[in-house]
Order: C-alpha cells, then structure tokens, then sequence
C-alpha cells in the first residue's frame, strides 16, 4: 500500500503536461493554439491565483482557462490565445473608423463581463490597465485577477 501511494506522490507532473514549456519570453501569435504566462519565485502566488480565479470563472469576456503547472520554483498558467490590448492596438492596422468600432465593441465586452463580475461572481476588479487581452477571434476578455476582491 505504502508504494502505491509513494509512486503517485512522486510522480513527476511534467509527464502529463501536454504543453511544451518556453525557455525565453515570447508573443503569442494568431496560429498558436495556446498563450503561456509564467512566474518564477517571486511573484509565484500572483500568478496561482489568477489562475484560481480563471479556472473557477465562467464567461464569454473572462479569459479561458486550459492549464497550469508548478515546477522547480516556476508556475506556468496557460490560456486560450490573446494578446495584451496595448499590444493588439498598435499592431493592428485600421482606419480611424474601423478602430472606433473594435474599441466600441470592445468596450461594450469588457463592460459586459464587470457587470457579471459584480453582479453575479461578487468580485471587484481593482486594476483594468493591464487586465484586458484581445483573442484571435478579436473578443476583448477580462484577466488578471489575482488582485481582484470580493464584496
């Protein structure tokens, strides 16, 4: 009994990792299948618990959850493929009339999914500069929330 239990304990969590781990910091770009965030040390706990807060989450305007893995001191959170909105603006190349569109309807996004997070999931969204990220499909969605409270 002992060594059943030893062999599951000890079992190495990277095996059953179906992500390749980047080694240097990278973009996502449209054809991946998958955007990885990683942490080392000392921001580790921020990280776990926006990935807590994502897996627990439902909604079309919160970024979607895939996985996440703690390993020697790093934790590796991985989402659908988006970009940061600072990011996806200055890259996109649209007329002024097309950009107020994408940023109208992205606004209206991002508003639907604060008004979930406060009506229904109980949780106020402390920080909004950084928390927003923009998907292939050009969807605005709502992260980082590991400093987010509830009310």
């Amino acid at each position: 009994m002992s060594s059943v239990l030893s062999s599951f304990f000890s079992r190495d969590p990277r095996t059953s990792f179906p992500y390749s781990l980047p080694t240097e910091t990278f973009t996502s770009e449209p054809q991946e299948k998958a955007t990885c965030f990683w942490t080392l040390n000392a921001n580790l706990t921020s990280l776990k618990i926006q990935a807590q807060k994502l897996k627990t989450l439902r909604h079309p305007n919160v970024l979607a959850y895939l996985d996440s893995l703690e390993v020697e001191g790093s934790f590796y959170l991985i989402t659908e493929p988006c970009r940061p909105l600072a990011y996806y603006l200055s890259e996109t190349k649209l007329t002024s009339t097309q950009l107020e569109l994408v940023v109208s309807w992205g606004l209206y996004q991002v508003l639907n999914c604060l008004k979930f997070l406060h009506n229904e999931a109980k949780l106020s969204q402390n920080n909004m500069r950084n928390a927003i990220f923009v998907t292939s499909s050009g969807d605005w969605k709502l992260a980082a929330f590991q400093n987010s409270g509830s009310h």
